[in-house]
């Protein structure tokens, strides 16, 4: 059968280069449409995860990390290796990826989204504030050497992360 996504938009909705007709700005807008995967603009969902195979995800994977400037110059049978060893992640705006102080069990590159890294003084004050997007790599430092994180991330917008654990990489290398 078909696998129809219905996602509920609240607006406002950026109607500029946008397909979808808005006739009253002040109105949810529901959007129905056919799934299409583009590897580096794809959004995951439940349906999405059980319709596609290990096999085409591990495929979209890899040709997302062809698009990094750090994997670009890797052969195929590599990259295909490599791409098994990350997992997909999906986060909410808001949602907490890691704390400062927790154990660094792994690295993010950022496939959709921003991710803003913050560091807490004593007194819980926020500094040394960055901003991470498409593409980027996060959390790198703390995976490697096994230490606390020195920063916290948080999700700045819906974001889809690609994860590779700290276990895996270890095995890499």
């Amino acid at each position: 059968g078909q696998v129809r996504h219905i996602w509920r938009v609240d607006l406002p909705w950026r109607v500029d280069n946008s397909p979808y007709k808005v006739k009253n700005m002040n109105d949810t807008l529901t959007i129905t449409h056919r799934f299409i995967v583009n590897p580096l603009t794809r959004r995951y969902n439940g349906a999405d995860q059980v319709a596609r195979t290990t096999e085409q995800r591990v495929a979209d994977r890899s040709e997302f990390l062809k698009q990094l400037p750090l994997f670009a110059n890797l052969p195929e049978a590599e990259l295909a290796s490599l791409a098994q060893d990350f997992t997909a992640r999906r986060f909410q705006q808001g949602e907490t990826i890691f704390f400062q102080g927790d154990p660094g069990q792994a690295l993010y590159l950022i496939e959709t989204g921003r991710v803003r890294i913050y560091v807490q003084d004593d007194s819980g004050q926020e500094s040394s504030v960055i901003y991470y997007g498409a593409g980027d790599m996060f959390g790198e430092l703390a995976a490697i050497d096994g230490l606390p994180r020195s920063a916290s991330a948080i999700a700045a917008d819906e974001i889809i992360v690609h994860v590779l654990s700290r276990e895996r990489l270890r095995a890499r290398t």
